[in-house]
């Protein structure tokens, strides 16, 4: 009888594992993905059709691995010494999962395992962006795109959160009201994110790239493109008038116009400032030198006072008028035609002189004979 017990009881320890088809492994690979994993007691971590629980009672006097199918129907409960002759035994559960116990951390009140599944079994992670497909923004904008990140695997994932992009887009993540780096999700749960991005006025125009990415066990990723117009990089377009671009001066003295800027393009314009260009030795003056901005629609008047040299002789001078930091404008001229406010006088002095002295010398000659 007792004999019978003790078969019994051998009988039923070997019947149990293989009713329930879990079992030890001895030898052999596995074509199995294969993951270190660590379960501390109180965690719950399903891998295919199966969940695994892990409670130490008492600081490990009394542990207990238990095993569920996915309907929650117990499959096995390993706990005294049936837990314990786990360690370092490679087991079956069934053909797409197996387990072994290597260690037990008594300080971290956890389990070091080694489990062969599925890939897929160990994590699986989606990024999602619920932005509009088409966005177009200014340089030097800030926006937000709401991110979701799901954890459709079998652990808990931290999953780190990345945004690679130009160096002139920044993105920080928000997660109820904080800044965050990593996002914890629990197996089947999904999680909201903002993306907090900030584009710098530098940032020219074109299409613009971030790649979103979280990765921990497992990994997602998700591009997300959006235009930009830089404001600065626009069509401008100027037009510029005088209201004299012909003058008449003597040498010694001062050449006066209006120069008329007037925006016609579809963005301001900043920073408007003639450029002048003389002949040598004429100096000038413009009033005022600069202006910040003209507006589309709108223009600016700029005084031009240029000095003719006392020295400078007769003839056709050319004054160039443009404006700095700006491409492809056509520079405009005032024609200066200087007349000798000396010369006419000294040419008939010398005429005069001439004319005298002949006469003289006639005068002489008839009155000397005699």
């Amino acid at each position: 009888m007792t004999n019978f017990k003790t078969c019994g009881i051998v009988f039923v320890a070997i019947l149990i594992p293989m009713a329930s088809g879990i079992s030890p492994v001895s030898g052999g690979e596995i074509n199995l993905f294969q993951e270190e994993v660590e379960i501390h007691s109180g965690d719950e971590v399903e891998w295919t059709s199966h969940e695994f629980s892990y409670r130490s009672v008492d600081s490990h006097s009394r542990d207990v691995l238990t095993i569920t199918d996915s309907d929650g129907v117990l499959v096995e409960q390993f706990s005294g010494d049936s837990f314990y002759e786990l360690l370092g035994e490679k087991m079956r559960v069934d053909e797409d999962l197996y387990f072994r116990i290597n260690e037990m951390d008594r300080e971290e009140d956890s389990l070091d395992m080694t489990v062969w599944t599925s890939e897929e079994a160990f994590g699986s992670s989606q990024i999602n962006i619920s932005a509009p497909e088409y966005i177009v923004k200014q340089s030097g904008d800030d926006f937000k795109i709401p991110l979701t990140v799901e954890n459709s695997g079998g652990v808990e994932e931290a999953y780190d959160l990345r945004a690679e992009s130009s160096e002139l887009v920044s993105t920080d993540f928000v997660h109820e009201g904080y800044n965050v780096t990593k996002l914890v999700v629990e197996p089947g749960e999904e999680k909201e994110v903002t993306a907090d991005i900030n584009l710098d006025e530098d940032l020219t125009s074109g299409t613009s790239i971030i790649n979103f990415s979280v990765s921990d066990r497992s990994s997602s990723f998700e591009e997300f493109r959006f235009q930009v117009v830089n404001s600065s990089e626009s069509e401008r377009e100027l037009r510029m008038t005088l209201d004299e671009s012909y003058l008449e001066k003597s040498s010694g003295e001062t050449v006066e116009t209006t120069l008329r800027v007037e925006n016609i393009g579809g963005s301001t314009v900043e920073n408007v400032k003639p450029s002048v260009t003389t002949p040598e030795n004429w100096n000038y003056t413009v009033s005022p030198e600069e202006t910040e901005n003209i507006t589309d629609g709108e223009f600016k008047d700029f005084e031009l006072s240029v000095s003719v040299p006392s020295t400078a002789t007769s003839g056709d001078y050319f004054v160039d008028v443009g404006l700095e930091n700006t491409e492809d404008f056509d520079e405009r001229n005032v024609r200066v035609n200087v007349s000798d406010s000396s010369g006419g006088f000294g040419l008939i002095g010398a005429v005069l002189a001439l004319i005298t002295i002949l006469l003289v010398l006639g005068v002489y000659k008839v009155f000397g004979r005699r």
